[in-house]
């Protein structure tokens, strides 16, 4: 598709008239797009049909592309995170599930429409002829890591959250994931970083992955692209594939880090490393304001930003906000400064206008 627009590209300098089929490929393109997702979707259903699967899971299908589709096909439920519909393939009815998976791909489970309805109808009749009422309770003990995450109840949390107490690596993942995403509690960068760093250090790559994405947004840690490298180095080295774009990323954004914050250097300017992302800055932002709402915490941090000393009472918010802080000149054009003196007056005017997304230098 790219080298047929790159030569249509080219040939119109030479043709015109081919500008105008290169205009109507794009538009064409454009107003396909949702068809060729649903297209993509349909046709890994199909694959799964023609093995005799029941569920298997693509790495290269985004689940906002599968979550479409199943809302096209009149969607049962959705939310981020999973999303089910009826859909017919040949003349025959089946029940798709989408679910996203936590490196960026999506698990399809597929069961035969008519299958479902007979085993229901079954169920029912037992039940007339019981004359009681059956609740099936399943196991949640007997259910692998993977499975229980999927349960969404306080109940499989507290399993999750013991075999993560344990040591096990892929449950520990699974809480990093609830904290970071505020699942079943409250949302908590700090915990969800302990809680990927202690799966992290047992090798799971997963884990090594979200650690890796954590270093690079500066969430519940410093922004660092460094660290994030090292441990997206760790996962690619296993085969994740998210990791190993995110390395690519790097490669083209380490160099001009470093250079911008060499000049700054040169200039005396103390500036937090990063490019530009005004996103993340507000987030920053909204995290140092709630913190700097308590007046101790805020003369806590002033001391500890121009001193370096930290004070007993309250350290952990103190030190959550110099991090926060540094993160905050590193996705801005502000100094560090600059911030500590917008905190020190109680003066965010600095920030008026700030644009709510975006990138630079």
């Amino acid at each position: 598709m790219i080298l047929g627009i790159l030569a249509l590209l080219v040939l119109g300098f030479f043709f015109p008239p081919l500008w105008l089929v290169l205009i109507g490929y794009l538009i064409y393109i454009y107003a396909s797009r949702h068809t060729r997702k649903e297209r993509a979707v349909e046709g890994r259903i199909r694959a799964m049909i023609a093995a005799k699967k029941d569920m298997a899971t693509f790495s290269e299908l985004y689940y906002e592309a599968a979550r479409s589709y199943a809302i096209s096909k009149g969607c049962t439920v959705s939310d981020h995170e999973a999303a089910s519909a009826a859909v017919m393939i040949d003349g025959k009815a089946w029940n798709a599930v989408f679910l996203r998976e936590r490196d960026g791909g999506t698990t399809i489970t597929l069961q035969d429409h008519a299958e479902v309805e007979r085993r229901t109808q079954d169920d029912v009749d037992s039940v007339i002829a019981a004359g009681k009422s059956v609740a099936i309770v399943p196991d949640l003990g007997l259910m692998d890591t993977n499975t229980l995450a999927r349960q969404r109840t306080d109940e499989a949390f507290q399993m999750l959250l013991g075999r993560a107490e344990d040591g096990e690596a892929e449950a520990q993942n699974e809480i990093g994931f609830c904290y970071g995403k505020g699942v079943h509690v409250s949302k908590n960068y700090k915990s969800a970083h302990q809680w990927y760093g202690k799966s992290a250090e047992q090798g799971f790559a997963n884990a090594q992955f979200n650690l890796g994405v954590l270093h690079y947004q500066g969430l519940g840690c410093k922004r660092d692209i460094a660290q994030a490298e090292e441990w997206f180095d760790l996962a690619a080295a296993q085969g994740h594939l998210n990791a190993q774009q995110n390395l690519r990323r790097i490669e083209l954004e380490r160099p001009l880090v470093l250079e911008l914050y060499a000049v700054n250097q040169q200039l005396g300017k103390q500036k937090a490393p990063g490019l530009v992302d005004f996103k993340l800055a507000h987030l920053y932002l909204d995290e140092l304001k709630a913190l700097v709402e308590d007046e101790e915490v805020r003369q806590g941090f002033v001391l500890a930003a121009t001193t370096g000393q930290i004070s007993l009472a309250k350290a952990a918010k103190i030190q959550d906000a110099v991090t926060w802080a540094w993160n905050l000149s590193s996705a801005t054009p502000l100094t560090y400064h600059q911030i500590i003196n917008a905190v020190s007056n109680d003066d965010w005017s600095i920030f008026n206008g700030m644009p709510e997304s975006g990138s630079g230098t």
